[in-house]
C-alpha cells in the first residue's frame, strides 16, 4: 500500500493559518520561512495513529519534503513506528505559489483561507502558478516512478496540504488535467492525517 499523510501541525503562532497573515502565509508558501512542528500536539496524534492502523503496517522506508516540519513528521512516525529509514524527496515539497500575488490583504482578512484555496486552484487550472503544471506534472511523475520501481510492499510519504490534492487527482483518478472542479472534489486533509493506495493498481 501506499500511504500520503499531510504533515503535523506547526508551532506557535504558524498553527492557524486563519490568523498569521497574509504576509506570513506567503513566506511560508514561498518557502522564506520554514517552522518547526508543535512536537507536544504531534506526537499524541502519532501514538492515535500507532494504535489505529499505521502501527500495523510494516515500513521500511518513509520519505518527506525537503521542509522541516514534514522531515520532523517523518522522524517522529519513523521513531513511533521503528522504521529504520527516513529519507528527502524533493518531489514531495508543496506547490510553489505566492498568496500576495492572488489575493489583497482586505481578502484574506473578509474572507479567510477559502478564497485563497479559491484562487490557488483558478491558478493552477488556467497553468499560471508560480510552478509551472509542467513541472508539478514532472514531480507527479517521479514520485508515481518511485512507487511502481520500489520494492517495498508499503511505502509512507509526507507531504503539503495542497499538494495532496494534486496527488489525489493524478493517482487517484488518473487525471493530468487539474480543472478547479476537480481541486475542489479532492479532499482537503488536516494535519497527520492523509490517505491510501493499492499499490498493484498503481
Amino acid at each position: 500500500m501506499i500511504f500520503f499523510v499531510r504533515h503535523a501541525e506547526l508551532e506557535k503562532p504558524f498553527s492557524d493559518y486563519e490568523k498569521v497573515g497574509l504576509d506570513t502565509l506567503d513566506a511560508l508558501a514561498t518557502a522564506r520561512i520554514d517552522p518547526r512542528i508543535n512536537k507536544k500536539v504531534a506526537l499524541k496524534k502519532v501514538k492515535e495513529l500507532k494504535m489505529d492502523h499505521l502501527g500495523k503496517i510494516p515500513f521500511k522506508t518513509i520519505y518527506h519534503s525537503s521542509s522541516t516540519r514534514a522531515r520532523e513528521t517523518a522522524e517522529m512516525l519513523a521513531s513511533e513506528l521503528s522504521v529504520p529509514d527516513v529519507r528527502p524527496l524533493e518531489c514531495l515539497d508543496e506547490i510553489t505559489f505566492s498568496p500576495k500575488k492572488l489575493i489583497s490583504k482586505q481578502q484574506f482578512e473578509e474572507q479567510g483561507m477559502g478564497i485563497l484555496r479559491e484562487s490557488v486552484f483558478n491558478q493552477i487550472s488556467e497553468g499560471k502558478n508560480i510552478e509551472s503544471n509542467k513541472k508539478i506534472r514532472q514531480r507527479l511523475t517521479e514520485l508515481k516512478k518511485l512507487c511502481d520501481n520500489s520494492q517495498d510492499d508499503n511505502i509512507l510519504f509526507v507531504t503539503h496540504g495542497f499538494y495532496m490534492r494534486l496527488i489525489q487527482i493524478f493517482f487517484k483518478d488518473s487525471m493530468v488535467k487539474f480543472s478547479v472542479a476537480n481541486q475542489q472534489q479532492a479532499i482537503n486533509y488536516n494535519n497527520l492525517m492523509g490517505f491510501s493506495l493499492d499499490k498493484r493498481s498503481k
